[in-house]
């Protein structure tokens, strides 16, 4: 439970950042959109505007979309972990090495193990595909993982592993 708790004080920054990014962008698209439609299906544009400019901006939005959602869904699957409390074992295989990351909030040089997390993938016997987020103390996965079999503990939304031994 502690790491769920970690988790969330460490992506609400980002979370807090994306939802401000995507009013603002709701709040200016609409304007931007409404001069690139009057251009093309009407044939005018206001003077003083910046036709690239509005189009860097529709097209950066666009891009953007599919990341905010991402990052809005991870922070959504910790609260619905720590409301609900549901963890779940399954026997998987690995399918590669654990990945390293750091949490936005991480100060090189320090020793703070809360800091850093690994995504390990993995699949399950019925073909099921896992991203899971192991933290420094419950990774004992050495080298490649492929050719083992593992019982994985972890909450059911955010994927977060409370335990993990070789089968």
């Amino acid at each position: 439970m502690d790491k769920l708790y970690i988790c969330r004080k460490k992506k609400r920054g980002m979370f807090l950042l994306v939802c401000f990014c995507a009013l603002c962008y709701v709040y200016t698209f609409p304007y931007c959109f409404y001069y690139v439609y009057e251009l093309f299906f009407h044939s005018t544009y206001q003077a003083g505007r910046n036709l690239l400019d509005d189009l860097k901006f529709l097209v950066l939005v666009l891009l953007a979309c599919p990341l905010w959602f991402i990052l809005v869904k991870e922070y959504i699957c910790i609260l619905l972990d720590i409301k609900m409390k549901k963890q779940i074992t399954t026997k998987a295989k690995g399918r590669g090495r654990p990945e390293l990351n750091f949490f936005d909030t991480h100060i090189p040089g320090s020793d703070n193990k809360d800091d850093i997390y690994f995504y390990w993938k993995a699949i399950d016997d019925s073909g099921k595909k896992y991203k899971f987020i192991l933290f420094q103390e419950e990774n004992n996965l050495k080298g490649k993982t492929v050719k083992h079999s593992y019982n994985v503990t972890y909450y059911k939304h955010s994927k977060i592993v409370t335990n993990i031994e070789r089968c």
